[in-house]
């Protein structure tokens, strides 16, 4: 894989997925690091449309996180850019990002919930693996390993 999309949250669950991918993407790939976060109650300021403060210092803390996971990828050899969008339609927006990038896959980390769970409270995974073109890899880290993140793992290649 040539050009990856890993959709994160700033949880150990998320850049669980960052090992895994490692191993599987070609030398060198470009991996984007995207994180979609919720827009604030109030939008923008009704007359000059800049985000309030407060969605600003979001999406910069989001960023430095992003840029924090990427460290470790770069340190071996992958281009690794990160993204911020700020959106209430997650899987939409991965999806679209994945069409932007003409990404060979997508690939992210899941609490690996029963059917029954993600019928009742709705599944990013879920949406994203029906809905895109390119191939997803679902991560579910494994159950006697919690709070275990990509830096646990048993190295990056």
């Amino acid at each position: 894989f040539r050009r990856v999309l890993l959709p994160l949250d700033d949880s150990a669950l998320a850049r669980s997925v960052l090992c895994p991918v490692s191993r599987v993407a070609e030398p060198g790939a470009q991996l984007v690091l995207l994180t979609v976060i919720e827009p604030s109650a109030w939008q923008s300021r009704p007359n000059d449309g800049d985000a309030v403060p407060d969605e600003r210092e979001r999406e910069a803390a989001a960023t430095a996180w992003l840029e924090e996971a990427a460290e470790p990828l770069r340190a071996v050899g992958f281009d690794v850019r990160t993204r911020v969008t700020v959106s209430r339609r997650c899987a939409h927006e991965i999806l679209a990002a994945a069409r932007d990038l003409d990404a060979d896959m997508i690939a992210l980390a899941t609490h690996g919930r029963s059917p029954l769970a993600r019928a009742a409270m709705g599944s990013v995974a879920d949406e994203v693996v029906h809905g895109s073109e390119a191939p997803v890899l679902l991560h579910h880290p494994r159950p006697d390993a919690p709070g275990r993140t990509a830096s646990h793992e048993e190295g990056w290649r």
